[in-house]
């Protein structure tokens, strides 16, 4: 029997819904998109647009939640010359971008608070670009997660400019019973100066692989295999894994960001989703840390890559030389 997890949070119940991320990779042309409807949402996602997690959730009509007074309308901007899309919550905002950026105020998608505490709300959105200034041809990226804010703006993201504003935590925060997670395992080929570290949640991929050279190598820990299995947990993130074909090295990534810039600069392929964690600790119960080491030079392709959630195993590694690799921590569920 599944057990569905508590709610925890200081969302009102039955007020809000989730704020979606959605993302699309265009060359050239990549943008993030954000959507309450799930209608929109589908549509979108058959124009080439792929589920990037929850924001948190907002309140969808003010009338849902009218003893707040604090709710103030969360705008989706476009900018038509590249389709690009951002969220703005203060109306000199929106005109400084309609009349100095050329972006077109295209309706409210829900509503937040500005301060932190208002009405419960304590989930910061932030607006950070890896253009300059508030380049309109920068890509733009609403997050609420401390840890993909950290690694964008080691990428090079800075902060917009435009104000902050804080939503509400999602309801799930139990530890989701063994029947909806599986155990993501770690394989190991000791394959010379090809040597790889392979994860897989798919027993007979596992058997597979094995019959190909690797070894069983131990689970990392336990992940949900597809998103409806835990849809109470509003900020699962797929956790997708990379192959450098030259050498068949692989490691996981949990952002957008991470994934392209591993595609454009370090010639990586994005060979599917292995399963779905989430970015910050407790979030949906996920308690164990996944990091990424390896022993080659910054990202180097050429190194051996090694995603661990063994903090015993980390300092062991640390000391034979393997270093952090600069990209996005994220956590899963115990064995």
């Amino acid at each position: 029997m599944v057990t569905k997890p508590k709610e925890c949070s200081n969302a009102p119940h039955g007020k809000t819904v989730s704020l979606n991320r959605l993302f699309s990779n265009r060359p050239n042309l990549p943008d993030y998109q954000y959507s309450i409807d799930q209608q929109e949402q589908k549509t979108l996602q058959q124009s080439g647009y792929k589920n990037d997690g929850s924001l948190g959730h907002v309140v969808a009509d003010p009338k849902d939640f009218p003893e707040c007074t604090e709710l103030v309308p969360i705008v989706r901007m476009r900018n038509d010359q590249n389709n690009c899309h951002g969220l703005l919550v203060t109306a000199a905002e929106v005109r400084l971008w309609e009349t100095t950026f050329s972006y077109r105020n295209t309706g409210i998608v829900g509503y937040a608070v500005l301060g932190s505490g208002k009405c419960g709300a304590t989930v910061r959105v932030r607006h950070i670009h890896n253009g300059g200034g508030n380049n309109k041809l920068g890509l733009h990226l609403q997050t609420s997660s401390e840890t993909e804010y950290g690694a964008c703006k080691k990428l090079g993201y800075v902060d917009n400019g435009s104000s902050d504003f804080y939503i509400w935590a999602s309801t799930a925060c139990a530890n989701p019973s063994e029947s909806i997670t599986v155990p993501l395992n770690r394989l190991f080929n000791d394959n010379g100066k090809l040597a790889d570290f392979q994860y897989s949640i798919d027993q007979q991929e596992q058997d597979t692989l094995q019959k190909s050279g690797y070894k069983s190598d131990g689970s990392l820990g336990r992940v949900v295999a597809n998103p409806k299995d835990l849809a109470e947990c509003a900020e699962l993130v797929p956790i997708v894994r990379m192959r450098h074909d030259q050498n068949n090295c692989h490691g996981l990534l949990v952002t957008a960001a991470e994934v392209r810039l591993w595609e454009t600069t370090f010639s990586y392929r994005n060979t599917g989703i292995v399963g779905y964690g989430v970015l910050d600790k407790d979030k949906c119960g996920a308690t164990v840390r996944v990091r990424h080491i390896h022993n080659g030079g910054g990202n180097t392709k050429l190194g051996l890559h090694l995603q661990i959630s063994s903090d015993s195993e980390y300092n062991k590694r640390k000391q034979m030389g393997y270093v952090d690799n600069g990209s996005s921590d994220f956590y899963i569920w115990e064995a």
